[in-house]
Order: C-alpha cells, then sequence, then structure tokens
C-alpha cells in the first residue's frame, strides 16, 4: 500500500471476487503482506441468482481455512435469510446484505444482530436511498454501491458521489461505506464527500 497515503489506507476494505480457491489464497496473501493492518477484507458471495456472476466459496470451505485476516460477507444472493446464518458460523464479523433482496430489512438485521454479528445495508445504484427511522436503530452501517453488483473492475456510475453526500447530509452519524468504481484517484473524493470505508476490488489488487 506504499502509493496510497496512510489517511486512505486505514479507511480502505479489500474485497475478493474470486473464481477458484486458488484465487482466493493469492489475494488473501496479497492483503497480509501488503496491508497487514487492515482491520478486515470483503468476501463477496454471488449466487448467480442476484446477480450474473458466481464466486468460489461456500462458507464450510471458507471456514476449513482458518483465516488469520477477520472478515465480511456480502452475500449478492437471493435468500440472506437463509445464507447469513451459514456465514456467521464461518465465522463472519459483518454481514452485508442487499435491502433489494429482502422485503424485511428491518427483521433480518435484527437476526443478523441476534447472532453476534454487525449487519450492514447495501443499496443498488437505482434505490432510493431514504431510510427509515426503525432500520437505522438496526444497522451497523450502510453500504452504497457505485456499481451494479456482481462483476469486478466496473468504473463508478454517476451520481454515486452525489449520493454519499445526499447520506452524509441526512445522517451525520451513520457509517457509510462505498463499493464499486474505487481506486486511488477517487478515494480522497469520497471521503471528503462523507463516505468512512471504502470497498476496493481489483484496482486494489493492481496497487
Amino acid at each position: 500500500m506504499k502509493s496510497l497515503p496512510k489517511s486512505i489506507t486505514k479507511h480502505i476494505i479489500p474485497a475478493l471476487l474470486t473464481h477458484s480457491k486458488a484465487e482466493f489464497l493469492k489475494e488473501i496473501d496479497i492483503v497480509k503482506n501488503a496491508h497487514p493492518k487492515a482491520k478486515l477484507v470483503q468476501l463477496d458471495v454471488a449466487d448467480g441468482k442476484f446477480v450474473h456472476n458466481t464466486t468460489w466459496g461456500t462458507p464450510a470451505q471458507v471456514k476449513s481455512l482458518h483465516l488469520t485476516v477477520p472478515f465480511e460477507a456480502h452475500l449478492m444472493v437471493q435468500n440472506p435469510e437463509k445464507a447469513y446464518k451459514y456465514w456467521v458460523h464461518a465465522g463472519a464479523s459483518r454481514i452485508v446484505f442487499h435491502c433489494e433482496t429482502t422485503k424485511d430489512p428491518i427483521f433480518l438485521a435484527k437476526a443478523i444482530k441476534t447472532a453476534g454479528v454487525k449487519p450492514i445495508m447495501a443499496i443498488d445504484p437505482e434505490t432510493k436511498i431514504d431510510l427509515e427511522p426503525l432500520i437505522l436503530k438496526e444497522i451497523y452501517g450502510i453500504l452504497v454501491m457505485g456499481v451494479h453488483p456482481g462483476f469486478g473492475g466496473q468504473t463508478m456510475v454517476a451520481g454515486t458521489m452525489k449520493r454519499i453526500r445526499t447520506l452524509r447530509k441526512k445522517y451525520p452519524r451513520l457509517r457509510i461505506g462505498v463499493d464499486g468504481g474505487v481506486n486511488i484517484k477517487n478515494a480522497q473524493k469520497l471521503l471528503d464527500a462523507g463516505a468512512t470505508e471504502l470497498v476496493m476490488g481489483s484496482a486494489y489488487f493492481k496497487l
């Protein structure tokens, strides 16, 4: 992480969107060597249904690796109410679910909290960002998607920066992450707009 200042590096969450065990282990090793103080990594979990992509690693497979790096599971899946339980058992410290995939995000957030894990609610680019007071009480934070989820290497969609500013102005204490299209050129601008966490995937592994 020599190409990024510490003021930015401390906000970065490396994201792994991998398709094989070998690729997964390679990227985990990169994180350990390049970013040893990373507070956690994000494991992208795609089921080929909510998004048109699939990723390597069932909860059982990931658990068997005995990772020493804390991780969160970003559930890009159709049935997060079922999936989150397996990822909690696998050792995830945070669960990211998409509000678009559940009829009752408040219930899901409460269930994740009851399991002893922090719930993060992801919001796709087209989803309105008016948040109900009840959901704000249950979630640990919001993840603003800067791209349509499922594939790495995409360019951040127009309006993402504005969405973050709007959220920060309306909810000054909210933990706001941004995921998709984050890179070395826009990282500081995203932080200045109000983001507190920068999920960086393909751009991270090119640093």
